[in-house]
């Protein structure tokens, strides 16, 4: 399954063909686990393993520190070896640093003691079919596709086209975040909502977040959302304006989700007052 790219889940077999052609014209394959690693994907630990492949070369990161900054690459002995003898030099500061190493394993033995892949394949199954029941009554998600605790929603403004509903993905994102959710958009059009949680995720959880989403959407089916609004709110005074497209000030605002000088924000309003705060 690729972590970006929209939740694409591959056909059976598909890997093992790829690398093989990958394979036969002298080239290695690479498993970028970061994101879908560690047992994230419930029935294996790697997601690389539900397609039956073993790579050349593995890529693990962010879910390795539950939030402390370590990160690990796993080669063969011959790759390495290749890298060494071509003259490069590698030099890292922290690299294999006893804290981090401590924190990474501590980190390994919380995901074995407290089940967490066993809870990522149930409760993810979970999740996904409270989502395709949902489904049944919004036409704007075409699809719901993942594995575990790694799930995509895709939006469409027309299931037979599969239009994408970008627009709608954002104001999604955005108003979720204001009920304290967050969430992100993922795939070529940004139209995938995105949900990879913390995986001690439980039912409960995801029967709020199911909540939640059907207010949304609700919302959405009540109003047209236009992804070239002409609303615009400032966040450099902190209240709000109308803003024209060409002003100044770089804001670019799709109701409360948009760009400042390019980059991008979501508007919340705290309580009942005017001001806008800006999250980067």
């Amino acid at each position: 399954m690729q972590s970006c790219a929209g939740q694409v889940i591959f056909p059976e077999g598909y890997l093992q063909k790829v690398y093989k052609h990958v394979h036969d014209a002298g080239g290695i394959c690479i498993a970028d686990e970061v994101q879908v690693g560690f047992g994230r994907a419930g029935s294996h630990f790697w997601t690389f393993q539900t397609q039956g492949v073993i790579p050349d070369i593995v890529t693990i990161g962010k879910p390795m520190g539950n939030g402390h900054p370590v990160a690990a690459v796993i080669t063969t002995k011959d790759i390495s070896m290749s890298f060494k003898n071509s003259g490069m030099e590698y030099f890292n500061t922290y690299g294999g640093n006893p804290v981090s190493c401590a924190i990474a394993l501590a980190v390994m033995d919380v995901i074995e003691e407290e089940k967490l892949q066993e809870n990522a394949l149930i409760t993810g199954k979970y999740w996904v079919s409270q989502l395709n029941e949902i489904k049944k009554q919004f036409p704007i998600i075409g699809d719901v596709r993942g594995l575990g605790m790694f799930i995509g929603i895709d939006l469409v403004k027309d299931r037979e086209t599969r239009e994408p509903a970008s627009a709608e993905a954002k104001h999604v994102i955005a108003r979720m975040k204001e009920n304290f959710i967050i969430l992100s958009t993922d795939g070529p059009y940004c139209n995938i909502i995105k949900m990879k949680p913390p995986m001690c995720f439980t039912k409960e959880n995801v029967d709020h977040v199911c909540q939640k989403l059907v207010m949304v959407l609700k919302e959405i089916e009540g109003k047209n959302i236009n992804s070239n609004a002409n609303m615009k709110k400032s966040v450099i005074s902190g209240k709000k304006e109308t803003l024209s497209d060409s002003d100044d000030s770089g804001v670019s605002v799709n109701g409360h989700h948009g760009f400042v000088n390019g980059q991008e924000y979501v508007a919340v309003h705290p309580g009942d007052t005017d001001s806008v705060t800006v999250v980067t």
